[in-house]
C-alpha cells in the first residue's frame, strides 16, 4: 500500500496548533481575559475570548503551509492590540518558522461556555522557613486585622503554597517581595488578604493586578502532576517537596533583591533548605502559623492559588472539568478518566500517592 504523503507533518502541525493556542489562552487568562472551551473545526482550533463587554475569537489554522493565527474582532479596539501583543513571539508564544498573525472578520460560530497549565514552570523537577521572632526585628511597623496587632517588617519576602491537599492538580508555591510600607498599602488597596477568604473570581482579578504592577517581585514554582509523581517516590514526603519548592521560589527573588527577612506560612517543623546556605546567614527565616495575615504572604497565597486554579481552567477548556479538594467526588472524576483513557493516564492528573488512588476501580 502506498504511504500517504504529508500525513505525519500535517499531524505535527495540528498538534502544535493546539499547544500554541493553549499557551496563548494561558497568557490571555493571566492578563484578565475570559477564555472559553477550545473548539476543533476541520482546519483550525478556535476559542472565544472576552474582557468586559468586548468579544473576540482566536483561531489557529493548521495546513500544508504551516500554522496561522487569526484574531477576529474589532481591529480598532485597544483590547485587540493587547491580544496581539500578548500572543506575540516576544512573550514566548511565537509560531514555528513561517507562522503569522492575521486580523480576522467579526462574526463566525461561537463556542459554548465552558479553562493553564503549569504557569511559570522552572527547570529541574519544577515546571516555571528558620524559626524566628518578629518582635526582634528592626524597621518594622505595627499592623493588624480584626483587632489583632502584630509587627510587620517594612521589607521582606512572604511565601505560601496551594494544592497540598488536592488529589487533582499541581502543587504550587509562590514567593512575593514587599519592598516598603507603601507597597503593603498598595497591596491592601488591591484587596490582598488570605486567599482562603476570597472567591476564585476575586483571586483572579487581584492576581492579574499583582502580575502587572509587581513584575519582578514574585516567583512562582508549579509542579504539574506528572512531575510531582516523578518526584514523590524519590522523596516520599510532600513536606520535603514543599521545602524544596519554597526554597526555590525564595532563591529566585534573593538573586535580584537584597532581603533581610523571609516569612513563610508554616507547613512543617523542618527548616527551609535555603536557610542553611552560608550566603544567606544574614537573612532571618521565620515560619509562622496563620502567616497570611502578613501582606506579602497573602499576596503569595493569591498567586499560588491563582496558578493552581488556572490548571483546572485549562482542563475545563479542553473539555474535562475536574473537582478540587479530596472529597468523594474526586473518585468519580478519576474513575471516569480510567474508563476513558486508561489507568496510566491518571499520572497526568492526580497525586498518585494519595490514599484515594487505592479506592479507584
Amino acid at each position: 500500500m502506498a504511504k500517504e504523503k504529508g500525513t505525519a507533518p500535517l499531524m505535527n502541525i495540528k498538534s502544535d496548533a493546539l499547544i500554541q493556542l493553549n499557551k496563548a489562552l494561558d497568557q490571555l487568562t493571566e492578563n484578565g481575559f475570559s477564555c472559553l472551551e477550545i473548539i476543533e473545526k476541520d482546519y483550525h482550533y478556535e476559542s472565544s475570548i472576552n474582557k468586559g463587554q468586548e468579544k473576540f475569537k482566536l483561531l489557529y489554522y493548521f495546513g500544508k503551509k504551516g500554522l496561522k493565527k487569526v484574531i477576529q474582532g474589532n481591529i480598532s479596539s485597544p483590547l485587540y492590540n493587547e491580544i496581539l501583543e500578548l500572543i506575540s513571539e516576544e512573550y514566548g508564544l511565537g509560531l514555528p518558522s513561517g507562522g503569522s498573525v492575521y486580523p480576522g472578520e467579526v462574526g463566525g460560530e461561537r463556542g459554548e461556555n465552558v479553562r493553564v497549565g503549569d504557569a511559570a514552570e522552572g527547570g529541574g523537577y519544577g515546571d516555571s522557613r528558620v524559626n524566628g521572632n518578629l518582635s526582634k526585628l528592626g524597621g518594622g511597623h505595627s499592623s493588624g486585622r480584626g483587632g489583632e496587632n502584630y509587627i510587620e517588617p517594612d521589607s521582606y519576602i512572604g511565601t505560601d503554597e496551594s494544592g497540598k491537599g488536592d488529589f487533582f492538580g499541581p502543587l504550587v508555591s509562590a514567593a512575593f517581595y514587599v519592598d516598603s510600607i507603601q507597597s503593603q498599602e498598595r497591596l491592601k488597596s488591591l484587596g490582598v488578604r488570605d486567599s482562603k477568604e476570597l472567591s476564585d473570581k476575586q483571586i483572579r482579578a487581584i492576581a492579574v493586578n499583582l502580575r502587572t504592577e509587581f513584575e519582578g517581585k514574585y516567583n512562582i514554582i508549579s509542579i504539574n502532576p506528572a512531575r510531582y509523581n516523578e518526584m514523590y517516590p524519590k522523596i516520599l514526603n510532600i513536606n520535603k517537596i514543599l521545602n524544596w519548592q519554597h526554597s526555590k521560589a525564595i532563591e529566585g527573588l534573593l538573586e535580584i533583591h537584597k532581603i533581610k527577612t523571609v516569612i513563610t506560612d508554616k507547613f512543617s517543623k523542618r527548616e527551609l533548605n535555603v536557610s542553611f546556605k552560608s550566603e544567606h546567614n544574614d537573612i532571618e527565616f521565620i515560619m509562622l502559623t496563620k502567616a497570611e495575615r502578613y501582606t506579602g504572604v497573602a499576596a503569595a497565597s493569591i498567586l499560588a492559588r491563582d496558578t493552581f486554579n488556572l490548571w483546572f481552567e485549562r482542563m475545563a477548556r479542553e473539555g474535562r472539568k475536574l473537582p478540587k479538594g479530596n472529597a468523594q467526588i474526586v473518585e468519580v472524576a478519576a474513575n471516569k478518566i480510567i474508563e476513558e483513557l486508561g489507568r496510566d493516564a491518571l499520572n497526568n492528573f492526580v497525586k498518585l500517592h494519595f490514599k484515594t488512588t487505592l479506592k479507584l476501580k
